[in-house]
C-alpha cells in the first residue's frame, strides 16, 4: 500500500534540515574501519549545531590512519551563495552538549559577511567550519576564510595585510590579538616571489586558541622561508617529508599556527595542477609507504582505495537531506539526487620530539542529475533552497573541488583532479 502523498510532504517539512541531515545520507558509504558507529552518532550530534545549507558546497570526515580507534573529525564549506552567512548569524544552540563562546565568535562573523558593503563581505570568497569531533572542544567551531583576492594581482599582499588588521576589529582579539596580526603581517612580509595567502585560520577549538595562516609557496622556497622566520620547527623532518612527496611536484601550501609567534608545528600541503587523473597512481604510493613507516593501518588502506564512489536516492527517503527530497518533489523526480565522495587530501602531522600522525579526508559533493525530456543526462551543483544560484564558478580554492558540469556515471565522470598532502 502506498503512503498518502500528503503526510508525506507533512513529514518531509518537519524533518531536521541541519548539517547532520547530510552526514546521516552518507552514513551507508563510510566504512566502519574507518568510523565506527559510536563516532557516528557524535558526528550526527555535532553536525545538527550547523544549517544545512553550509553543507551545500561540501563536506569532509578527517580519518586517523594509524589509530586503532575508528574515528573522524568534520568540516562544512560555506559560502554566501548559498546563504550561509546569513543562516549562520541566525541559528540558535541545538542539541544536548554545551556551547562555549567560539559559536559568539562565529555568529560575529557570519553577521559581518552578510553585511552589505562591509569589509569581510567584499574580502572573503568562503569559510570552511571545522570541528575537532574527539578533542577536548567538539562543539566549537574552527574556521579558515578564504580571501577574495586574485592570486596573481599586485595589490594581494596590500588586501590580504588589510584583510588582516580587519579581523580584530570584526571578530575581537581572543586569536587576532595585537602580537597574532604583527606575526601574520610579517610573514606576508617575507614571502618569496610567488608567494601568496591562500588562508586564515581561526582555531578556537583549541586550548589556547590559535592563528593559522595557510600560504602558498614554490617547493624550493619553503626550507629558506622556514629558517628566516625563525620557525621552531623541526626542519630535517620537513626536508624528510618533501622528499616523501617528491612525486607530488606541483604546488606547496604552507601552514603556520601563530601564537605570539611562529609554533612548532607546521603544515605542508600539495596541490595538484587541474586536469591530472583521479584517483593519482602515485597517491597508492604514498599511502603504502605510510603503512610501511607505520603511519597507516593496512585495513584503513583498504578502506581508503575504495571509498571513492557515489550514493543516489533512493527508496528510504528518510536518510535524506529534506531540502534535497523536496526539490525532487517539485521536479516529479525528473533531477536525481546524489553524492560524489573520493578521497580528497592526506596530512601528516608532525612536531619536534613526537611521532608523526597521519590522516586522511574525505571530500563529499551534492549533484543534481537532470533528465533531459528528449533522452539523457546531465548533472549540476547544489546549491542554497536546492535550486541553482547565479554565481556557480567560485569554488573555494582551500580544498580539492568538483567539476559543476558533466555527464554519465557520477564515479566514472568525476573529475577530482587535486590531491592535498599535510604536514602540520
Amino acid at each position: 500500500m502506498n503512503p498518502d502523498p500528503m503526510n508525506v510532504l507533512e513529514e518531509w517539512l518537519r524533518e531536521d534540515n541541519s548539517g547532520a541531515a547530510y552526514f546521516r545520507a552518507i552514513q551507508p558509504a563510510i566504512p566502519a574501519s574507518l568510523v565506527s558507529a559510536a563516532n557516528y552518532a557524535r558526528i550526527l550530534e555535532v553536525a545538527s549545531r550547523v544549517p544545512g545549507v553550509c553543507a551545500l558546497r561540501g563536506f569532509y570526515f578527517e580519518f586517523f590512519l594509524g589509530e586503532a580507534d575508528a574515528r573522524a573529525d568534520i568540516s562544512f564549506l560555506a559560502t554566501a551563495a548559498d546563504g550561509c552567512p546569513e543562516a549562520l548569524a541566525a541559528r540558535q544552540p541545538a542539541g544536548p552538549g554545551p556551547e562555549d563562546d567560539s559559536w559568539l565568535v562565529l555568529q560575529r562573523l557570519a553577521a559581518s559577511w552578510s553585511r552589505a558593503g562591509g569589509s569581510l563581505q567584499e574580502e572573503i570568497n568562503a569559510v570552511w567550519l571545522e570541528f575537532d569531533i574527539n578533542g577536548r572542544q567538539p562543539y566549537s567551531p574552527s574556521f579558515f576564510l578564504t580571501p577574495d583576492h586574485p592570486r596573481q594581482s599586485r595589490e594581494r599582499h596590500a588586501r590580504s595585510g588589510s584583510l588582516l588588521e580587519a579581523l580584530p576589529r570584526e571578530l575581537g582579539e581572543e586569536v587576532f590579538s595585537t602580537a597574532n596580526i604583527a606575526a601574520a603581517l610579517a610573514c606576508l612580509e617575507h614571502l618569496p616571489a610567488g608567494g601568496w595567502l591562500m588562508q586564515i585560520g581561526c582555531m578556537l577549538s583549541r586550548r589556547p586558541a590559535v592563528l593559522r595562516l595557510c600560504l602558498g609557496l614554490p617547493r624550493e622556497t619553503i626550507l629558506d622561508y622556514l629558517g628566516k622566520l625563525g620557525a621552531p620547527a623541526d626542519l630535517p623532518r620537513v626536508a624528510e617529508i618533501l622528499d616523501l612527496l617528491k612525486p607530488f611536484d606541483d604546488e606547496f601550501i604552507l601552514h603556520l599556527d601563530l601564537l605570539g609567534g611562529v609554533q612548532p608545528k607546521i603544515g605542508l600541503d600539495l596541490l595538484l595542477a587541474p586536469g591530472e587523473p583521479f584517483p593519482d597512481p602515485r597517491l597508492d604510493g604514498i599511502l603504502e609507504e605510510f603503512c610501511r613507516r607505520r603511519l597507516c593501518l593496512p585495513a584503513k588502506l583498504d578502506a581508503l582505495r575504495t571509498i571513492t564512489g557515489h550514493t543516489v536516492m533512493g527508496a528510504n527517503l528518510g536518510n535524506w537531506p529534506p531540502a534535497l527530497r523536496r526539490r525532487c518533489l517539485q521536479s516529479q523526480f525528473r533531477e536525481k539526487s546524489f553524492f560524489i565522495h573520493s578521497l580528497s587530501h592526506l596530512k601528516l602531522v608532525s612536531e619536534p620530539g613526537r611521532d608523526p600522525v597521519a590522516k586522511a579526508y574525505l571530500g563529499v559533493d551534492h549533484h543534481w542529475k537532470k533528465t533531459d525530456p528528449q533522452g539523457g543526462e546531465r548533472r549540476v551543483r547544489a546549491s542554497s533552497q536546492g535550486f541553482p544560484a547565479k554565481d556557480r564558478n567560485r569554488p573555494g580554492p582551500e580544498r580539492p573541488t568538483r567539476s559543476q558540469s558533466g555527464s554519465g556515471s557520477p564515479a566514472a565522470d568525476h573529475p577530482d583532479s587535486r590531491v592535498r598532502l599535510y604536514l602540520r
